[in-house]
């Protein structure tokens, strides 16, 4: 990213980004939820496919967000002050970003990104593809084929990344059992979890564990 760009990282998305080491550069960053989310931030050309934006208008949101940490509590009068601040923010990127409304965006992509969804709500869980094909009401052949056409690997390596991503992270943060964390992916055998960590990875989930302490 050059200067004036943002970007945005989705819940539950491992990410990791820096600056530049001879020429770095600072940003500000606002996080936010609610059901409307998806919908204000198409409205502000930004969604799944499209995480990065250009603006002008780089100081006014910094000063934008200097403001949000001016709340100190919880009342009802800061949480209504920084929702305000929160849409003028929206606002300022909408000046000069073009939304996304006008842009084709197919059929088969919505399906993908609801599989996406799903996977990131359930991957617990041990689901199957035939699980995400009833959810979409496609047939699962024809999910495969468009979800692999798009993303460039199977919905099953998909599961498996994301699970091996938190897992990742879970290692890193917490002091739960390669079994407690093997659960908490969707695998109900350790052993099973261990291989599959290790096919992603390089490396078991013991010896991950060891290179982040």
């Amino acid at each position: 990213i050059t200067k004036g760009m943002g970007f945005l990282i989705k819940p539950n998305v491992l990410t990791r980004y820096e600056a530049d080491q001879e020429n770095p550069w600072t940003y500000v960053w606002v996080g936010f939820s609610g059901e409307k989310c998806e919908q204000f931030l198409r409205d502000i050309g930004i969604d799944a496919h499209t995480l990065l934006f250009q603006t002008e208008n780089g100081e006014e949101l910094k000063y934008l967000v200097l403001d949000m940490l001016k709340s100190q509590t919880i009342s009802a009068a800061d949480e209504f002050r920084l929702q305000g601040l929160l849409y003028l923010f929206f606002s300022t990127i909408a000046k000069n970003n073009t939304p996304i409304e006008n842009k084709s965006i197919s059929n088969d992509n919505d399906y993908v990104q609801k599989v996406c969804d799903f996977i990131q709500l359930h991957y617990h869980q041990p689901i199957k593809v035939q699980d995400m094909a009833t959810y979409v009401n496609l047939n699962r052949s024809y999910l495969s084929s468009i979800f692999q056409q798009s993303t460039g690997m199977t919905i099953q390596e998909y599961l498996t990344k994301f699970r091996m991503t938190r897992a990742s992270e879970l290692l890193k943060i917490t002091n739960l059992t390669v079994e407690q964390i093997a659960e908490s992916c969707g695998y109900k055998d350790a052993l099973v979890f261990s291989k599959a960590f290790k096919k992603t990875m390089d490396m078991t989930p013991t010896a991950y564990r060891k290179t982040q302490t």
